[in-house]
């Protein structure tokens, strides 16, 4: 399924969408469609399927993840840092497919909904902290 970027130019950004990311857009789609049709039957309004999702109340677990650092380019730091989460990311989907291949053993589900937006934290000895955020979803 392709993914084009809604800005001009417009390119494919499917590589930067796993498996993980990808079950993220197909329940919110899913979700969508739910709400859409409860507001058609009269059962919901709008504001109901434009409400914000609080991230860090929708899930029961989580990992945080600080980043802290005195020598700072900002380019290559960011780069740097969303390349080890998508590893990261990663190490879960093989977790998720290494449990499948067992039926017999009983293996936690577990999902991950990786939050990219970082929050700003300050410490006297690091010029830039910042927390990066994982829901996790166990069954």
């Amino acid at each position: 399924m392709p993914i084009i970027t809604p800005a001009y130019p417009a390119f494919n950004s499917t590589f930067n969408v796993s498996k993980t990311t990808k079950n993220i857009i197909l329940k919110e789609l899913r979700k969508g469609h739910d709400i859409m049709k409860k507001i058609l039957a009269g059962e919901a309004s709008w504001r109901r399927l434009f409400k914000k999702l609080d991230f860090l109340k929708a899930y029961r677990y989580y990992i945080k993840i600080d980043v802290l650092t005195s020598n700072y380019d900002h380019q290559r730091f960011f780069g740097y840092i969303e390349s080890k989460l998508k590893k990261l990311i990663a190490e879960f989907e093989k977790y998720e497919t290494s449990c499948s291949a067992f039926r017999d053993f009983r293996y936690p589900e577990i999902s991950l909904h990786p939050w990219m937006h970082s929050y700003q934290l300050s410490d006297p000895k690091y010029t830039i902290c910042e927390s990066f955020f994982f829901g996790i979803d166990m069954k």
